[in-house]
């Protein structure tokens, strides 16, 4: 509604209410046979995401999962408009409250409320297969063999589901409920601005704004949140400079964590995370329209033909959605995410063991489908969870889970712009102007169960000392040296091959391991008969795999056994306490698989990034017929690599430092041309006639688009995850780019003319659009 209050003054009231609805349905994850347990997944999640699972029907999460979305939002705003001599002012503000309905059957991740069982994983077997191994496999092909063998035998690597709960209590739910929250959302937003004519040929516009997005409040406190031991919100940074400063000192932080409602969290908490209060948004821009009759600048700007255009502004973005209702809910808690890695046989498996993990689970001891029977085991829920819920400790360990920091907020951009706009004639006028743009405390997911790289013992850090051993193997080189000279492990006749342990004792020692691994009975070991000669050589043999795939979070994971003293029954490694949150609690019923299987995902504000661009811009107007307009941008985007608030399962590749990530951003264009016209034949314009009225009134617009690249993505053979110990690939990935070794000789521009193999290059498509 628009109000005339007086000659001078103008009001404008809005009132508006969206209802928006989206639901996904599904069969879900049916076993594909009568009397299985749950649904068999061969290869795991990520090849059933990427279309090559040997299933006849898909029964990876994100494909099967059941949603749905009721939002209700009301939303008041009210502007003023009063013109004051040469100013212009305006001023109001916005309240809208939205109200939004979730209900979900999974965890966010890989992990629904229907059992499922992997046959292998996204990174491997899931389980130790060293020992069935041809004599004749090259090490670069044990990761896909290992797989494919799991996989052919019915072994089950992994078996999950998700159960949910409700209550005060966090009561057991019964199978297939799905998880449910009703959360109010309140905004404000209030402003003033002026629009001043200084004189005719300057305007100047100042403003400033101030927005609040309050923490939705949930109506039953359904929101979880992930805690330390004294029940407090944990924060994200502080903890991980936390483990980083004690892995500097060769000392170990890795405290127990747990998920608690947001009412008992932090003495009872209101909102699952701070409220920020400082979104206040100055900006001010400035036009001058200079009118020179003659001279030198008479021609350069002509007479009031030119327009230079100058500003700066802060904005704040909008917290989307999926932070704000969905995630609340996907801590370990009201949905309860259960996974048994190494899932061991009735009959053969490890006595008083059911969930192994991957390092002690092997075909000889692991479940296999029919073999074993049509159900494997997955950890028994209790009726109702403690709070806090300490996985592992007090409670079943859980599986990937994800939560919000306690500092979660909108993010902050800078952003400048310069344009200068001449007229040339009637017809054509062009722009040419810098854009750039500086962000800050942008949404970065975070997995917090990081490996320590930087752990430092014997005077040498781990990343040194794996580096090392990398480029001993040759891993340095190219993919086909990593590993090429190792010698077969196995003869021909399937015995142990004694030159396969007197290679790795030939390697450099390396101080981090010898200091590590010491007196724990792990550098005790032979192999064909053959004693380890240093503690590095039985690190390398025993992780051969580990270390020629790059997997460092498996290499880590499997050595990190708390200090455990080697025998028949356990594994050993570190010398040192348990680092991860997925490593073995000696001593707790519930600790085989750890705290939790994977990691926790914490959704954080700490990314940042700038966009810095120069343009230029040829407009022109009815010229014949023709109208066009086109751009050309010169560009680079930079930053930590942004991805979109709905994001699961997601990391960077240095949790210990965001900035380690910093480069060029995977939507980058260095170069961007675009063409925009409409062309009106002159012809028959009056559309007399059949003639006319056949050939008259057309109009033709094509678009046409040209632009350079995307930047290049490095990985390693384990695609985007492991290699710098972010994530385990199974439930969390990064977008990792490798390191270079040695001189870049293909440089960063198209090759033409290269012949393709594979199924790569060998075939295309021309796409055209009107």
């Amino acid at each position: 509604m628009t109000t005339n209050i007086s000659t001078n003054t103008t009001n404008d009231f809005h009132y508006s209410y969206l209802r928006n609805f989206w639901q996904w349905g599904s069969g879900g994850d049916t076993p594909q046979l009568a009397g299985l347990g749950g649904a068999l997944e061969p290869l795991g999640e990520q090849a059933a995401a990427a279309g090559f699972a040997l299933t006849p029907y898909n029964v990876n999460t994100q494909n099967t999962r059941t949603r749905f979305w009721d939002g209700q939002d009301n939303m008041v705003r009210d502007d003023v408009s009063v013109l004051h001599g040469n100013h212009l002012f305006q001023f109001g503000g916005t309240y809208q409250r939205n109200w939004d309905f979730h209900e979900r059957s999974d965890n966010g991740g890989g992990i629904n409320f229907q059992p499922v069982y992997q046959l292998g994983t996204s990174v491997g077997a899931g389980i130790n297969v060293a020992g069935v191994f041809p004599s004749t496999l090259n090490a670069a092909d044990q990761t896909n063999f290992g797989n494919d063998y799991v996989a052919a035998l019915g072994i089950v690597s992994i078996a999950q589901t998700a159960f949910t709960r409700a209550g005060a209590q966090l009561n057991l739910n019964p199978p297939l409920t799905p998880a449910q929250d009703k959360s109010t959302i309140p905004y404000y937003n209030v402003y003033f601005s002026d629009s001043w004519r200084v004189k005719p040929s300057i305007t100047l516009t100042y403003g400033l704004g101030w927005t609040l997005e309050m923490p939705p409040v949930e109506a039953l406190g359904r929101q979880v949140e992930l805690v330390d031991q004294a029940g407090q919100q944990i924060d994200t940074e502080a903890y991980l400079k936390a483990r980083e400063a004690a892995a500097l000192q060769g000392q170990v932080y890795n405290p127990e964590l747990g998920f608690a409602l947001v009412g008992n969290t932090g003495g009872g908490q209101k909102y699952p995370y701070n409220p920020f209060y400082g979104a206040f948004s100055p900006r001010i821009a400035v036009a001058w329209n200079p009118n020179y009759i003659d001279g030198l600048l008479g021609h350069v700007f002509g007479q009031g033909k030119t327009v230079i255009r100058g500003g700066y502004s802060r904005i704040f973005g909008r917290l989307n959605g999926v932070d704000l209702v969905l995630v609340p809910l996907l801590g370990t808690g009201l949905i309860q995410p259960v996974q048994c890695v190494g899932a061991q046989s009735p009959t053969v498996g490890i006595p008083g063991t059911t969930c192994a993990g991957p390092n002690a689970a092997t075909p000889a001891n692991a479940f296999r489908v029919g073999t074993d029977g049509l159900t494997a085991p997955i950890p028994t829920p209790s009726a109702t969870l403690p709070q806090p819920d300490f996985p592992g400790i007090n409670a079943i360990a859980a599986g990937a889970g994800e939560a919000l920091d306690r500092n979660f907020r909108p993010n902050e951009s800078d952003q400048f712009d310069l344009t200068i706009q001449r007229q040339l004639n009637s017809k054509t006028m062009i722009e040419v102007g810098y854009i750039g743009r500086r962000i800050t405390d942008e949404y970065q997911p975070i997995n917090i169960n990081a490996v320590p790289f930087m752990m430092t013992l014997g005077g040498q850090q781990f990343a040194k000392a794996y580096a090392a051993v990398e480029k001993s193997l040759g891993c340095v080189t190219s993919v086909a040296a990593c590993g090429a000279n190792v010698p077969a492990a196995k003869l021909s006749n399937g015995s142990a091959n004694p030159a396969y342990t007197a290679y790795f004792n030939a390697l450099p020692t390396q101080a981090f391991f010898e200091a590590a691994l010491a007196g724990t009975g792990y550098c005790n070991g032979s192999y064909a008969g053959v004693a380890f000669a240093s503690c590095t050589a039985a690190a390398a043999l025993n992780e051969a795999g580990n270390f020629e795939q790059q997997n460092v979070w498996n290499l880590w994971s499997d050595l990190d056994q708390g200090g455990a003293t080697c025998s028949a029954t356990q594994a050993c490694g570190f010398n040192f306490a348990r680092t991860m949150l997925n490593s073995p609690i000696p001593g707790s019923p519930f600790g085989a698989n750890g705290q939790l299987t994977s990691g926790v995902g914490e959704n954080a504000s700490v990314g940042y990034g700038n966009y810095n661009a120069g343009f230029v811009t040829l407009k022109m107007a009815d010229w014949h017929g023709l109208t066009l307009q086109q751009n050309f941008t010169y560009s680079k985007a930079l930053g930590t690599v942004s991805v979109v608030q709905a994001t699961s399962g997601f990391t960077t590749p240095n949790p210990y430092d965001v900035g380690a990530g910093y480069g060029l951003q995977p939507f980058d264009r260095k170069f961007v041309y675009n063409l925009f016209t409409v062309y009106e034949p002159p012809f028959f314009k009056g559309q007399h006639g059949w003639q006319g009225r056949l050939l008259g009134g057309w109009s033709f617009a094509p678009i046409f688009t040209a632009a350079s690249g995307l930047p290049l993505e490095l990985n390693t053979s384990n695609g985007d995850a492991q290699a710098f110990g972010e994530a385990d690939g199974v439930n969390f990935a990064a977008d990792e780019n490798a390191v270079l070794t040695c001189p870049n000789t293909f440089g960063s521009s198209r090759h033409n003319n290269v012949t393709g193999s594979g199924g790569i290059g060998t075939a295309g498509r021309l796409e055209l659009h009107a």
